[in-house]
C-alpha cells in the first residue's frame, strides 16, 4: 500500500473546527497577494485534515479550490510552491479515491510532476515529492493498464530510493514503495527479474 507523504496530524475536531472559521475569515479579508496565497495555503492545510477526520467530500472539495488558489497565487521561482503544488497533488489523488474520475488522477500527476520539477536533489524534501509523484503514476498505471506508467514510476521511485541514506527514516518506505511497484509490473509482464528485485526492496525495507 501506498504511503502519501502529508505534513501535518490531525488534531481534535472542535480545534480544527475554530481554526478554520479563523482562517477562513482572515482570506475574506486579506488582500496583499503573498499573505492570500499563505492563507489559501493554511486554509487548505486544515480543511484537508478535517476531512481526513470526517471523510468530509465537501471539505476535500474547499482543501483542493483552496490550494489551487494559493498555487495559482505564488510566484515562479518562490520555494513554498513546491510544498503548495506537493498538497494539491495529494488531495487530487484523495479525490479520485473518493469518486473514481481519472481527470482527477491526472490533475494530481501534473501537479506532482511540477513539484518534482522545482525542487533541486538537495531539497530534503525531494525524495518524498519523488515518492508521492510515483505513487500517483503506479495509481494510473493500476487504473488503466498503461505499461509506460509503471515504467516512470519504477524509475522516479528508483531516484527517491537513492537520494535517501541508509540512516534516513525515511529509507524504508522508499525501498517498500520501490518493491510495491515492482510487484505490480511483475503482475503484469512475468518478469522474474522484477520479482526478485522486489523481494530484495522489501528486505531491505524490514531490516533497516
Amino acid at each position: 500500500m501506498w504511503a502519501y507523504y502529508k505534513s501535518e496530524k490531525s488534531p481534535d475536531a472542535s480545534i480544527l473546527d475554530a481554526a478554520i472559521r479563523a482562517t477562513q475569515i482572515a482570506v475574506d479579508l486579506e488582500q496583499e497577494q503573498d499573505d492570500h496565497a499563505q492563507l489559501q495555503f493554511d486554509l487548505g492545510v486544515r480543511l484537508d485534515a478535517r476531512s481526513d477526520l470526517t471523510g468530509s467530500l465537501e471539505d476535500l472539495e474547499r482543501t483542493i479550490s483552496a490550494f489551487q488558489s494559493a498555487v495559482e497565487l505564488t510566484p515562479d521561482g518562490d520555494p513554498t510552491q513546491i510544498i503548495r503544488l506537493n498538497r494539491l497533488g495529494n488531495a487530487l489523488i484523495e479525490r479520485f479515491h473518493r469518486i473514481g474520475d481519472v481527470d482527477e488522477l491526472d490533475a494530481a500527476i501534473t501537479a506532482c510532476c511540477c513539484a518534482v520539477e522545482f525542487a533541486p536533489d538537495a531539497d530534503p524534501v525531494k525524495p518524498a515529492l519523488l515518492s508521492n509523484y510515483g505513487a500517483s503514476l503506479q495509481t494510473r498505471f493500476e487504473r488503466l493498464g498503461e505499461l509506460e506508467d509503471i515504467e516512470s514510476a519504477i524509475s522516479i521511485l528508483r531516484r527517491a530510493d537513492d537520494l535517501v541514506s541508509d540512516k534516513h527514516p525515511d529509507k524504508p518506505q522508499c525501498s517498500n514503495n520501490l518493491g510495491n511497484a515492482l510487484k505490480s509490473r511483475y503482475r503484469t509482464t512475468g518478469e522474474l527479474d522484477d520479482l526478485q528485485e522486489a523481494i530484495s526492496s522489501h528486505r531491505r525495507a524490514v531490516e533497516l
